[in-house]
């Protein structure tokens, strides 16, 4: 097998890790939803979401039973494609204004199935082009703070949107609090303003979702990201504030929980699922923090 075969399959067996489980989630969280149709309101039960439903958790699990059987043969690619096959390998190196920029494929996984969904191609990629725009505002937020307190930063799309980490001298908690806090603000001014502006417009068809879409991307986004959930925004500011590491993560799971009920309530299967995979990401830690702070 050739060198630049072995990378292709390394590369694909590492989307196949990230898509899977993210499929998996998403058919778990289906399933739960038509169950509870199906005692509380089963009239909007139909055959259709009957179908999607089912199929889509049958092929989480054929993708779970592919995943254990093939193991061996994908964790022998990785290693001997080596680091230069790894996804994070495969990234655009970019600057903005005085900030590194690193853009890695996954970034485009999530926008991409959204836009996909739309049926309309124009609106599709319209949507991506908003989505990457305002998350690089919002980062962009973040590397500025930084730098205002002397802080060397550099950003990073990767699977899960944006990150901005930076490096220098200790922080005070008032600095970390502004730090995080400055890209949702950022996203809420920049928001704010083109709502104020086009409110009352006329906007044709396809301008119209694409400032729609804009406004919902920074705004919204930006309230949720306030959310004392980490790896949230408002997650960094309650850590900053607390005493101690155990008392976000506890925080963290309770107000993940909450927000996973009200978001099954409201049908919100895409914002349950995200909760879901904080709220999960966050007990993790619960282990690990219990034995540090009882020793």
């Amino acid at each position: 097998m050739s060198v630049h075969s072995l990378k292709r399959r390394a590369i694909f067996w590492q989307i196949y890790t990230i898509v899977f489980p993210l499929i998996g989630v998403v058919a778990a969280t289906m399933e739960i939803l038509w169950i509870i149709l199906l005692f509380y309101d089963r009239s909007s039960i139909s055959v259709r979401l009957s179908i999607i439903t089912h199929a889509l958790a049958i092929t989480a699990l054929a993708m779970w039973w592919f995943y254990r059987r093939t193991r061996a043969k994908r964790e022998m690619t990785i290693l001997l494609a080596g680091d230069d096959a790894s996804l994070e390998e495969q990234a655009a190196e970019l600057r903005i204004g005085p900030f590194p920029l690193r853009v890695e494929l996954p970034f485009f996984f999530m926008p991409v199935f959204f836009a996909l969904q739309m049926g309309n191609l124009v609106r599709g990629l319209a949507w991506i082009l908003t989505v990457t725009f305002s998350i690089v505002v919002h980062e962009l937020g973040h590397a500025y703070a930084a730098r205002a307190n002397r802080h060397w930063a550099h950003i990073r799309l990767w699977a899960f949107g944006g990150l901005t980490q930076h490096h220098g001298r200790q922080l005070t908690r008032a600095q970390s609090c502004a730090i995080s806090f400055a890209g949702p603000a950022t996203g809420l001014v920049m928001g704010g303003i083109v709502w104020l502006i086009t409110r009352n417009a006329d906007l044709p068809g396809n301008w119209y979702w694409v400032v729609n879409d804009f406004i919902w991307a920074t705004l919204f986004w930006s309230v949720v990201n306030l959310l004392p959930i980490l790896p949230l925004d408002g997650g960094h500011l309650l850590q900053a504030l607390a005493k101690n590491g155990k008392t976000a993560i506890n925080v963290s799971v309770i107000t993940g929980a909450i927000c996973i009920v009200l978001s099954i309530f409201a049908r919100r299967s895409f914002m349950a699922i995200f909760f879901v995979v904080l709220t999960a990401n966050n007990l993790q830690h619960l282990p690990a923090l219990r034995r540090r702070f009882t020793m």
